[in-house]
């Protein structure tokens, strides 16, 4: 079974893998890492266009920092799922800007929160983690990654074929619409393969959903380790009153320098 759009006009999308949510003590140090991140860098939209930093914007180091402030107030589920996107794209891609990695990670977040219904947080979490998986292995948390068979963006869509869904090239690395046809393209065929996930991921590859060739199977064997990996890692964090990273300080009006 597949999470179900909340609207009919959304695209697609997958369902259940491991194991319940590890709970934890709150973690101090990842979110000030997260928040430094953002503080460090500077400048782009949140997922609605292809992320390009620009470094000394204060406006939108403060406009950050007071969006990831209300989703935390207004969404506690939703801001856990982004510190820990955010902080396992930085972990798995320590080249690319910073500002890029919380961009995508935001991205990632809008898309899995926003556009489906779930039967439980585990449901969730497990689509969550098997997207995560795809896009490790596909781009490498990369929105602009282009292979040379023309797969773009974050899922590697192959434009060739998939191009109708898109008003351009340049319009497949845009976030949210990469991430639209992406997962609606995982639903076609986990739908096709009656839910059977590995055969669905070599139709994703665009190999033969019986293939034993040895290189796309290893492709299937990392998504599902690309997954768990993330899964495993996640940890739910117990808020403390007034957390701030070194340099900051938490006033009536939030995380101030």
């Amino acid at each position: 079974m597949l999470p179900k759009p909340k609207t009919t006009t959304r695209p697609f999308i997958p369902d259940q893998m491991y194991s319940p949510h590890t709970r934890g003590c709150f973690d101090v140090f990842l979110r000030c890492l997260l928040i430094l991140i953002i503080l460090s860098v500077a400048s782009a939209a949140w997922g609605k266009t292809t992320p390009t930093a620009v470094a000394g914007d204060t406006q939108m180091r403060q406009h950050i920092i007071a969006e990831a402030e209300q989703m935390k107030k207004t969404d506690p589920e939703k801001y856990q799922d982004f510190i820990n996107v955010a902080t396992f794209i930085r972990k798995e891609n320590r080249k690319q800007h910073g500002l890029v990695s919380v961009i995508v990670a935001k991205a990632i977040t809008d898309h899995v929160h926003d556009n489906f219904r779930y039967r439980s947080a585990e449901h969730r979490l497990n689509f969550l983690s098997l997207l995560m998986g795809i896009i490790k292995i596909e781009s490498g948390y990369n929105p602009r990654a282009l292979s040379n068979k023309n797969a773009r963006g974050l899922m590697q869509v192959h434009y060739p074929t998939w191009g109708r869904y898109f008003n351009s090239q340049q319009d497949a690395h845009t976030l949210h619409k990469n991430l639209a046809v992406g997962t609606g393209i995982l639903r076609l065929y986990l739908n096709k393969s009656n839910n059977n996930l590995r055969r669905a991921l070599l139709m994703y590859l665009g190999a033969s959903p019986s293939s034993t060739k040895g290189e796309y199977n290893q492709y299937v064997d990392n998504v599902v380790y690309s997954a768990i990996k993330f899964k495993k890692n996640y940890t739910v964090r117990q808020p403390q009153p007034n957390p701030a990273p070194p340099g900051f300080a938490m006033g009536k009006g939030g995380l101030r320098q």
